[in-house]
C-alpha cells in the first residue's frame, strides 16, 4: 500500500480555491482533513467529523478504533494510494490523512446541488409514473431500487475516462439477465479507453452494432422503463452526469412499444401498437408506391386521378424522384427545427 502524503495531495490540487484543508492536532500527531466545499456538506463535516476528532483525546495510532469509536459517519472506507485519495476528494468525499501512520481513509459527505426528480421531457405519458432520472447517478440507482426490490439486482461500479474519472454503473438482475450478455457488456465497457466520458453516448458508440442502420442500444429517462427492461433480462448502464440510461440489447420491435401501452386498457394498447406498425409501413412505403404508380404504372391509377396528377405536375421542373427526395429532406428539416430550436 502506498503511503498517503498530504504534500502530494496539496501539490496535485494546488490553485483550486474550493479545496479546503483543516488541520487538527492531537497527542499522537496531526490529522488533516481535505474536502471540496462545493461538493460536500460542510455542516455534516463539522458536526460529525471534526467535532468528534477534536473532543476525543486520541492517544492511539489504531485507525480502526477511530473509525468505530470516534467517528459516527455512516460510510467510511480505506484509501490505498494518493491517486485514490484525490479521486475521493474530487468525488465529494472527505479524506483524512494522518501524520502518525501511512494509512488513510475517507468519509462520505456528499452535499452538492442536485436537480429534483421531475417529469422527463422526452417521454411524456398520459397514465403512469411521472418521475424521471436526474444527472446524479446515486439518485438514479435509488429510483431503480425503489422499483425492483430484488436481492439479485446488482450495481457494478466502474471509473471510466482517464481524465474525467466518470462513475459508470452496470445494472442487471442476477439469474434473469444471461451471464454471457453481462460478461460481454462488462468486458466492452471496461475496455473503453477514452480521455473523457461525459455522456451515455460515449459508451453507446462502443456497444452498438455498426453493421446496421437500426439502433441496437436503447436509451430512456424513465425509471419504470429501465426497470421493465431489467426484468426482461436486459442490462442497464448509468453514467454520472446524464439523465439518460442505456439499455441493451435494443430490438427493432421495441420501437413500437411505449409506456402508455402497459398503463392503458389492453384493447386500446393493442390498437395503439397496431397503428404504430401501420404508420411505419405507410411512412416507409408510400413514397415508393407513389413514384412507382406515377412513373411506371400510371395505367393502374384511375383516369380522372391521372389527369389531375398530370395537371398538377405540369409546372414542376423536377422528376418525380427528385421531388420526393426534396420533400423528404424538407420534412426532416422541419422535424429538426421543431426539436432543436428554442421555444421563443
Amino acid at each position: 500500500m502506498e503511503k498517503i502524503n498530504i504534500n502530494i495531495i496539496k501539490e496535485k490540487l494546488r490553485n483550486s480555491y474550493d479545496v479546503k484543508y483543516r488541520e487538527i492536532e492531537c497527542e499522537v500527531g496531526t490529522i488533516w482533513g481535505v474536502f471540496i466545499d462545493d461538493l460536500c456538506d460542510s455542516k455534516f463535516i463539522s458536526e460529525y467529523i471534526f467535532n468528534p476528532l477534536m473532543r476525543h483525546q486520541i492517544t492511539t495510532v489504531d485507525l480502526e478504533y477511530i473509525k468505530k469509536e470516534v467517528l459516527p459517519a455512516n460510510s467510511i472506507g480505506d484509501i490505498n494510494s494518493n491517486e485514490e485519495a484525490i479521486n475521493h476528494v474530487l468525488s465529494g468525499d472527505l479524506v483524512l490523512v494522518f501524520s502518525f501512520t501511512d494509512k488513510s481513509f475517507y468519509c462520505e459527505a456528499k452535499g452538492y446541488v442536485r436537480r429534483a426528480v421531475g417529469v422527463p421531457a422526452t417521454e411524456n405519458v398520459i397514465k403512469g409514473p411521472r418521475e424521471g432520472f436526474t444527472e446524479a447517478f446515486v439518485d438514479n440507482v435509488s429510483l431503480i431500487r425503489r422499483k425492483i426490490k430484488n436481492p439479485g439486482l446488482k450495481f457494478e461500479t466502474l471509473i471510466l475516462g482517464n481524465k474525467s474519472n466518470t462513475v459508470t454503473v452496470i445494472c442487471y438482475i442476477e439469474g434473469v439477465a444471461p451471464k454471457k450478455l453481462v460478461d460481454y457488456i462488462r468486458k466492452k465497457v471496461t475496455n473503453i479507453k477514452l480521455e473523457f466520458i461525459l455522456d451515455t453516448n460515449y459508451i453507446e458508440e462502443q456497444l452498438k452494432n455498426t453493421n446496421t442502420a437500426f439502433e441496437t442500444i436503447g436509451t430512456t429517462e424513465k425509471p419504470d422503463v429501465a426497470a421493465s427492461k431489467l426484468l426482461e433480462g436486459k442490462v442497464a448502464i448509468i453514467v454520472d452526469g446524464t439523465p439518460f440510461v442505456i439499455t441493451a440489447p435494443h430490438f427493432f420491435v421495441d420501437n413500437f412499444q411505449t409506456p402508455d401501452d402497459y398503463y392503458s386498457n389492453k384493447y386500446f394498447g393493442n390498437i395503439s401498437r397496431i397503428m404504430k406498425v401501420v404508420s411505419f409501413c405507410l411512412a416507409s412505403l408510400l413514397s415508393g408506391i407513389y413514384m412507382a404508380f406515377s412513373t411506371f404504372h400510371f395505367s393502374l391509377i384511375p383516369t380522372v386521378i391521372t389527369l389531375k396528377l398530370a395537371i398538377a405536375r405540369a409546372g414542376v421542373p423536377f422528376p418525380t424522384v427528385i421531388e420526393l427526395l426534396l420533400m423528404t429532406f424538407f420534412f426532416q428539416l422541419l422535424r429538426e427545427a421543431g426539436i432543436r430550436l428554442h421555444n421563443p
